[in-house]
Order: structure tokens, then C-alpha cells, then sequence
């Protein structure tokens, strides 16, 4: 009779974790052991954007700012908590920030996994160690793509604690593909680069291609 009785307490003592934890609030901030992608709700960054156009007619500079906002919280196709990342740009000369696109961030069996215009790339593979790599087009139809982790939890100008995720490296005579992004903690991205052109060979200067760079400006909360 005791142990029938100690049956019924334990599995009422289940049913209740059950509830509580699928009863949680989409909108708690997700914690984890390495936090540089924080996903909270009201959380915004605010960036400034160089792109640089190489081509026939020379070099064409543009310079524009984008913020990012986390507004709220969904359970997607998938089942899983995914935050809305609302993008604004406001181009030089114009006051006010307009909405750009939608894009969306979840973490997943310890991959932090970013949609941006529809295709999901895992931007980050936690715990996050000091030379690990994992494929970031793991969920869409791109061929495979190494991203590594460089200089873990070490400075970046003002930033004490930040991580860089190297997600393109290649370069030589001709042509040269960077892709880059470093995050600090609790924050999250600062900085991201990326260059995809070609080069002349006897000078190495740049022929043809772009170059974008993202400075973060400002974050917070809203």
C-alpha cells in the first residue's frame, strides 16, 4: 500500500514539472551557458553600415543604419520558442527608421540558428570552445560551410569579452571571400564583415565585387 501510494505522489510530482515547464513564457530571455546571442524581447542594436561597390565605373560608397529589434515571441512550423528580429534602415539623410525585413532567431539542441530573408544559417554551436567549427548551412540547401570559433572571450576595442565566428577565409592572387562576425557577451553582434572580390594580380588592388562592414553604435533595451 505504501509504495502504491509513493507511485501516485511521484508521478503527480511529473505531471506538475510537465505543466510548469510547458507553460513557460515565450517572452523570459533564453539563457545559456555561453550567452553572445542574447534573445530577449525589447532588446535592440542599432549599427552603421559601409557597403562598397567595385566595378567598371570605379568605387560607389554607401552609408546607412540598421536596428534591430527583438519585438516578440512565436512557436514556429517546428514546435520551437523563435524570436522576431524586426530590421529598420534609415538611409543617410532621412530622419526616421523604416521597416526593412523580418528575420528570425532560435536556439535548438544548443545551436543558435538565425533566418535572415528565409534561409536559417547556425551562427553559433554552444558551449562555444576555442577552435570548434560546425557547418552553418546545416538546415539549407547551400553547400557545406566551416565556421570556426577565434579569440573566445577576448577583448574587442571596447568590448572586454567577445568571441569571432569565421565564417569565410579565402583568399589569393586573384580573388579574395571574408566573412566574419564577432559577437560580446550579452550582447551581441558588434561587428561583421564581408568581402567577396576580385583582385588585380600584379597590384592586388580590387577590380570588381563589395564590401560591407557593420559597426554596432548603440544597444539597449525598449
Amino acid at each position: 500500500m505504501k509504495k502504491y501510494s509513493f507511485n501516485i505522489l511521484l508521478f503527480i510530482l511529473f505531471l506538475g514539472l510537465f505543466s510548469c515547464k510547458k507553460s513557460k513564457d515565450l517572452n523570459e530571455p533564453i539563457k545559456e551557458v555561453d550567452d553572445y546571442f542574447p534573445l530577449k524581447v525589447g532588446g535592440f542594436r542599432i549599427y552603421q553600415i559601409k557597403k562598397s561597390t567595385y566595378g567598371l565605373t570605379g568605387q560607389t560608397d554607401s552609408v546607412f543604419q540598421l536596428k534591430e529589434v527583438y519585438k516578440e515571441t512565436w512557436t514556429d512550423l517546428e514546435g520551437d520558442a523563435s524570436f522576431k528580429i524586426f530590421r529598420y534602415k534609415k538611409i543617410a539623410g532621412a530622419s526616421e527608421f523604416v521597416l526593412d525585413s523580418i528575420w528570425h532567431a532560435k536556439i535548438k539542441s544548443n545551436q543558435v540558428i538565425e533566418t535572415e530573408n528565409n534561409v536559417p544559417y547556425v551562427k553559433q554551436f554552444l558551449p562555444l570552445n576555442e577552435g570548434k567549427f560546425w557547418n552553418g548551412n546545416a538546415f539549407n540547401t547551400y553547400g557545406v560551410q566551416n565556421y570556426e570559433v577565434k579569440n573566445l572571450a577576448k577583448p574587442w576595442g571596447n568590448f572586454e569579452n567577445t568571441v569571432t565566428i569565421v565564417q569565410k577565409n579565402v583568399s589569393n592572387l586573384l580573388f579574395r571571400t571574408i566573412a566574419n562576425e564577432v559577437y560580446a557577451k550579452d550582447i551581441g553582434l558588434i561587428y561583421k564583415e564581408m568581402q567577396d572580390v576580385k583582385l588585380e594580380f600584379n597590384t592586388g588592388q580590387i577590380t570588381e565585387g563589395i564590401v560591407m562592414k557593420q559597426t554596432i553604435l548603440s544597444y539597449g533595451k525598449e
